[in-house]
């Protein structure tokens, strides 16, 4: 994670570099980010049924505004702030980026 003047980017370590995975407006955004990405990790370990692919299913939702940026990268926009993703993550954070800390919480530790 770096904060640049763009905001905050988060960068997964592949085998090979990668251009930014995320880039965030805020801390707060970037840190659901990461508890998001932990949070699945661990869901996925303990072989719970996995969120993410539910959300993607659903769809961008609707109290968050996207601008298309490039093919498959849309930068979303809310009250809490903007992040930039691309597919199928930008479509998977609109349904969490205006989610409190609890209800994120609670998605998370679901049938577990």
């Amino acid at each position: 994670m770096r904060r640049g003047p763009g905001g905050i980017a988060v960068r997964q370590r592949p085998q090979q570099r990668s251009n930014d995975t995320a880039k965030f407006s805020t801390y707060d955004l970037a840190e659901k980010y990461l508890v998001w990405m932990w949070g699945s990790m661990a869901r996925s370990v303990l072989r719970a049924p996995i969120l993410g692919q539910m959300l993607y299913a659903r769809g961008f939702v609707s109290t968050v505004d996207r601008l298309p940026l490039d093919k498959g990268v849309y930068e979303l926009r809310s009250p809490e702030g903007h992040a930039v993703f691309g597919e199928p993550y930008a479509t998977i954070f609109s349904h969490l980026m205006r989610k409190s800390e609890e209800e994120f919480e609670q998605m998370l530790r679901a049938d577990l």
